[in-house]
């Protein structure tokens, strides 16, 4: 996971142009973006998902927020509040739970998108 300074000089620019050092293309950047990359597909799956209360909580303290709909600061944000008291190894132990439940959450929303 990025820091959040590192997170917060990636965005400091309106459009920043990184290349990363193994790569040939550079990868633009803008501000504002969100956890799901301004995907319209994910963000009508999360939107719906949302809607209908099948969330899967990223944080256990604030249930009903989807980080898929939460924009890079947000989430940068929320993540350094939660990972203040937490140990690596139940920051892991918690993010392998949460996507587990997602891909589940997943399975559902297609099986009652199709039905």
């Amino acid at each position: 996971m990025l820091s959040f300074l590192a997170v917060s000089a990636c965005r400091a620019a309106r459009s920043s142009t990184l290349v990363p050092a193994l790569s040939r293309q550079a990868r633009c950047y803008g501000v504002g973006s969100h956890m799901s990359d301004n995907n319209p597909e994910i963000l009508e799956k999360e939107k719906d998902k949302h809607l209908k209360g099948k969330t899967v909580p990223h944080i256990k303290e604030v249930p009903g927020w989807n980080a898929h709909l939460a924009s890079d600061a947000e989430a940068v944000v929320k993540a350094e509040r939660e990972s203040a008291d937490s140990s690596v190894e139940e920051m892991q132990k918690h993010t392998v739970e949460v996507l587990k439940d997602e891909a589940e959450a997943d399975e559902e929303h297609a099986r009652t998108k199709t039905a």
